[in-house]
């Protein structure tokens, strides 16, 4: 992974930035017109917390009907690993708070973007100091056309 001093992730999720969303972000491939996988790997936690719903809502949106997202990111809790990471990531990617949210909570921001959630787990040994977990989600297929994703997604965190 490499950061940029600016957020072109925004740009990446069809997001305007707005000036509220600066610091140091990890950098990922941008979506075609359609995707059949989205992996979002230990990114989420640096966008605010109130910008996880329209990421989501993209993500869904970019997704051809039956398509995945594979989301790996970092819980609040334990909380000594929880903070282990901000230690992490202030020395990696500068001193830009992290946005980490529980991985039920994570699940159902993604879900209130129209995505079936097909499994989620946690990745985290107990000795190992990182609190990952991963939640693999389906864009579902409707005979409606809709495919059940979210026109528009409030995020209420």
């Amino acid at each position: 992974m490499r950061t940029v001093k600016s957020n072109p992730l925004l740009g990446t999720f069809g997001i305007e930035n707005d000036g509220g969303a600066t610091g140091t972000y990890p950098v990922c491939c941008g979506f075609g017109s359609t995707n059949y996988t989205v992996l979002i790997c230990d990114a989420l936690h640096h966008f605010p917390a109130e910008m996880h719903a329209r990421v989501a809502q993209s993500v869904a949106a970019a997704l051809v009907p039956d398509g995945r997202v594979i989301v790996k990111d970092l819980d609040v809790a334990p909380r000594w690993k929880y903070h282990w990471n901000r230690v992490h990531d202030r020395l990696v990617a500068g001193p830009e708070p992290i946005y980490c949210r529980p991985i039920d909570e994570m699940a159902e921001v993604f879900e209130s973007a129209g995505l079936v959630v097909e499994a989620k787990r946690r990745l985290d040994h107990a000795a190992a100091p990182y609190a990952h977990y991963l939640i693999t989600l389906r864009r579902p297929t409707d005979p409606e056309g809709t495919d059940g994703v979210a026109e528009t997604v409030d995020d209420t965190a």
